[in-house]
């Protein structure tokens, strides 16, 4: 299994950068989080890696070769959005045979056992599903697929709590059996920090996250503290946020902390989640772009 690897993507639409030479290595058998505001350029990124559009410039590369230009390496990936790829009259038993015909290594005996767990009646026609069950038979098929890279665009839009739960526990069980890369775009952060391994933020059509999550959270701060207490250290630390609380100021900080800070008695300090880091850093429009490849 090779890497992915994403060189100087550009593409436009009415004249409007979406990305903006956009340069990403994605690692074999990895789960990553992909995280950004409406038109921050999520699904356009993941539909130019699944050679769903075209780029305005730059390349996707597997192993060094371009994967527009050998339909091999294009079955290595599989995307996984809101759009409807299969045939409505089409009864899902049908959809599942057809695709195991199509791919010779897709797990046919799983996606039966997936069914069952969701509660599908593989009887019922594509078209006859609710909205919510063409999502949960599409995220069935995509946990099947013998694809090395899986693309999530929102895959569990719509989707009750429960449901959602129980995707996500499959995930990682058919992660541990067979390691290949995930790449989720969602907005449910804190839902999916816990099973993801790395995370990549995008504003404005550039990656300004990549990196572990342990590695971001550990160095991801809320520091308290009286104006006074704080100023002598402030203006020398990444600042993603400031908010004032009565007399009190809070500041959250990416990166280390100096130790003088850390031992102020008077000062409180707080880890962020996941979802406060991208809260923050969003707002930050004036902040440098925090990358660790």
């Amino acid at each position: 299994m090779s890497s992915l690897e994403l060189k100087n993507i550009y593409k436009s639409f009415l004249n409007k950068n979406v990305l903006a030479d956009v340069n990403l290595t994605f690692q074999p058998e990895m789960i990553y989080g992909l995280f950004g505001c409406n038109g921050a350029g999520k699904s356009t990124l993941l539909n130019i890696i699944a050679s769903r559009i075209l780029t305005d410039g730059g390349e996707v590369f597997y192993d060094h070769q371009s994967v527009w230009e050998y339909d091999d390496l294009m079955a290595k990936i599989y995307l996984v959005d809101s759009n409807d790829m299969y045939y409505p009259g089409m009864k899902l038993s049908k959809i599942i045979a057809d695709t195991a015909g199509f791919y010779g290594e897709f797990d046919q005996e799983y996606a039966l056992e997936l069914s069952e767990k969701f509660e599908l009646n593989l009887d019922q026609k594509y078209a006859k599903l609710s909205t919510g069950y063409k999502t949960i038979f599409k995220l069935i098929m995509s946990l099947c697929v013998p694809a090395e890279y899986v693309l999530l665009d929102e895959p569990v839009l719509g989707l009750d709590s429960q449901h959602r739960k129980l995707f996500y526990q499959e995930l990682l069980n058919t992660y541990t059996k067979k390691p290949r890369t995930f790449i989720i775009a969602t907005h449910l952060i804190d839902e999916i920090s816990q099973i993801i391994q790395r995370v990549l933020i995008m504003q404005n059509g550039k990656i300004v996250v990549n990196q572990e999550v342990e590695e971001l959270l550990a160095e991801a701060y809320l520091v308290l503290g009286s104006e006074e207490d704080l100023a002598p250290y402030i203006h020398d630390l990444h600042v993603i946020g400031h908010e004032k609380l009565g007399n009190l100021h809070g500041y959250y900080i990416l990166g280390e902390l100096p130790a003088e800070l850390t031992q102020q008695t008077t000062v409180q300090i707080e880890t962020l989640s996941l979802d406060q880091v991208f809260v923050h850093l969003i707002q930050d429009e004036e902040g440098d772009a925090y990358v660790n490849n």
